[in-house]
């Protein structure tokens, strides 16, 4: 009786820790492990649409990486699941994913670049507009065309991004939806972004610098070189032709 007292005590005092051991802790010990929207247990009852079973969380984040490295993208729960529950070797995941990826560029009009916009390692920036890549030349087309230079993705494989995919025509400043506002911004000094979507007209009052603004950046359509070597700026430096701003008023 004693001995069955004591395991049934054990047994009481040991289920917080069962209960516990159903979640892994993230790297950090304050929470759960986490990728994306999937939680990882070592429980395979727990197992669900949210949660991953797993006895090697490593491997998981792993195997995330690579849908991040190739697909610009966390891999969803039931793809983490599948490749637990296979053991999916890592090159074989790798050479797979190659070849989604690779997919892509060979139909670029169904791809997640359609209608999107794509940087390169080269510094190029192309907006895909049914399947073909469009060069944006610079920052007042990108504008004019509605294009966002925080919005790109990234061309991780370029080797197939230059051999595959195909070109058109750069785009062209005067056939974008809002090149009216944006040539009167530049050749007219208007400061009114009322008529822009809001996400773009936040980003180019940021270089506006008209009265009442706090930002410190100097207006774009006054300067008569692009100076700014940070953030969002250094990155538009690195990917665009800036000689526009030679002609800015008095710069001529």
């Amino acid at each position: 009786m004693l001995k069955k007292g004591i395991v049934i005590g054990l047994f009481l005092a040991l289920l917080p820790l069962i209960a516990l051991a159903k979640t892994y802790l993230a790297p950090d010990g304050t929470k759960p492990y986490t990728i994306g929207s999937c939680t990882l247990v070592n429980t395979r009852s727990e197992a669900d649409s949210t949660h991953v079973y797993t006895l090697n969380p490593t491997y998981v984040d792993t195997v995330n990486s690579y849908y991040r490295n190739y697909l610009e993208r966390y891999a969803k729960c039931n793809e983490l699941q599948f490749h637990v529950d296979h053991s999916t070797p890592l090159p074989r995941l790798q050479t797979w994913l190659a070849s989604v990826y690779k997919g892509w560029y060979t139909n670029m009009g169904t791809s997640p670049y359609n209608n999107n916009t794509v940087s390169t390692p080269r510094h190029e920036w192309y907006f895909i507009q049914n399947g073909i890549a469009h060069r944006i030349p610079d920052v007042l087309t990108a504008w004019s065309w509605g294009l966002m230079i925080d919005d790109r993705k990234s061309a991780y494989n370029t080797q197939y991004f230059y051999t595959l995919i195909n070109y058109g025509a750069p785009l062209n400043f005067n056939n974008g939806p809002y090149a009216d506002i944006i040539r009167s911004m530049w050749k007219d000094g208007s400061t009114d972004t009322s008529q822009l979507p809001t996400k773009l007209a936040t980003q180019i009052n940021t270089y506006l610098n008209t009265p009442g603004r706090t930002y410190t950046e100097p207006s774009i359509f006054k300067r008569c070189y692009f100076d700014i070597t940070s953030g969002t700026s250094l990155t538009m430096v690195n990917l665009l032709d800036f000689k526009w701003m030679q002609n800015n008023p008095g710069c001529n």
